[in-house]
């Protein structure tokens, strides 16, 4: 999956309604990632898995504030 592909997803669910009751009856990343492609877009529920963990740590690190590790001499 490319990040372009799953940003048309997002404006054509966001844009088309019939599109996000299809998306919003999913009851997993597997049957979504199974719709999206039915509808014609390259994404898979291992995609959407991973676009979810990396918003997780994403959001982990902003709120952590950890220190720098010291460099190793």
């Amino acid at each position: 999956m490319s990040r372009p592909e799953l940003l048309r997803l997002i404006r054509d669910a966001e844009q088309h309604a019939a599109l996000r009751r299809q998306l919003d009856r999913c009851a997993s990343w597997q049957e979504l990632g199974s719709t999206a492609r039915h509808q014609g877009y390259a994404i898979s529920a291992e995609d959407l898995c991973a676009v979810q963990r990396q918003a997780r740590a994403a959001g982990f690190l902003r709120k952590a504030r950890l220190s720098p590790i010291a460099r190793l001499s």
